[in-house]
């Protein structure tokens, strides 16, 4: 700003060459550090932790090795002919680089191995599998379902790590991206509107509340689910007219993992 170049100019004056000069070297050295921050964070935003899940189509991944044919024999197929291919392990896909915008983290085993240290250091390359996001407000389960994680580890290893295999500061964590990721997927999806059929609105039309005698909807923008609007049973979780709350919890939750359900499996291309 023109208030801070003022203050630099007017602090420049006071010094001799000498501290002029350690000044400048600080500043630009400082610029730097700032400048790789900033770049380190712009990549780790830009990174995409479902690339995986994407199909890739009739072309070969520029990442992944083809297996390696040690031994190809003549091609004789009525001769026994020994033919060698080593396929593990590959690189690309049991042996992976670190990619630009990959986190390192330290990660904390939820259950410590008998042998070996309870955390271990490794990238984040991506999830596997959908996170829930449903509160803990009516669950006793800890709140959140994460999404599995796939992490590289110090030697290159590449490994699936299941929700529950860590801390609650990293579940927090994980959760935390999944949520931001699937915001970035979500807008990134076709547009196009689409048309409720007629087929609901005859058979089951959105005609009570819950709770009253008769027949509801509950619409999403890629679902909608048909119901009676009074509990079958005593522990109904769609319809629960003893805890109405409970219920829009469950339902609510329900729309969004549909939601996501569908948001991943057009990402990945088969939709």
């Amino acid at each position: 700003s023109l208030h801070q170049s003022l203050w630099y100019g007017a602090g420049q004056a006071l010094l001799n060459p000498d501290e002029r000069h350690t000044m400048k070297t600080k500043l630009i050295l400082t610029a730097a550090v700032v400048g790789w921050v900033c770049a380190g964070a712009a990549a780790a935003k830009n990174y995409d932790f479902y690339a995986g899940l994407q199909y890739p189509g009739a072309k070969l991944r520029p990442d992944v090795e083809l297996y390696k044919v040690e031994q190809a024999g003549r091609g004789d197929p009525k001769a026994y002919e020994r033919r060698v291919v080593r396929w593990w392990p590959r690189k690309g896909v049991d042996i992976i680089e670190v990619k630009k915008g990959m986190p390192l983290r330290t990660w904390t085993l939820r259950t410590a191995p008998a042998s070996g240290a309870p955390q271990l250091k490794a990238h984040l390359v991506g999830f596997r599998g959908m996170g829930n996001t449903m509160s803990s407000k009516f669950r006793g389960d800890g709140g959140p379902i994460e999404p599995a994680v796939v992490l590289r580890l110090a030697d290159g290893r590449k490994r699936c790590f299941i929700r529950g295999s860590f801390s609650e500061e990293d579940k927090k964590y994980i959760m935390d991206l999944y949520v931001k990721e699937m915001k970035r997927i979500e807008a990134g999806l076709d547009k196009t509107k689409r048309s409720k059929p007629p087929n609901p609105d005859i058979r089951w039309p959105n005609n009570a509340k819950p709770g009253e005698p008769g027949t509801m909807q509950v619409e999403s923008e890629h679902f909608i689910w048909v119901s009676g609007s009074q509990a079958g049973s005593e522990g109904d979780p769609w319809i629960n007219e003893k805890e109405p709350d409970k219920a829009q919890w469950y339902r609510d939750g329900s729309v969004k993992c549909a939601e996501y359900w569908w948001a991943l499996t057009e990402y990945a291309g088969n939709l």
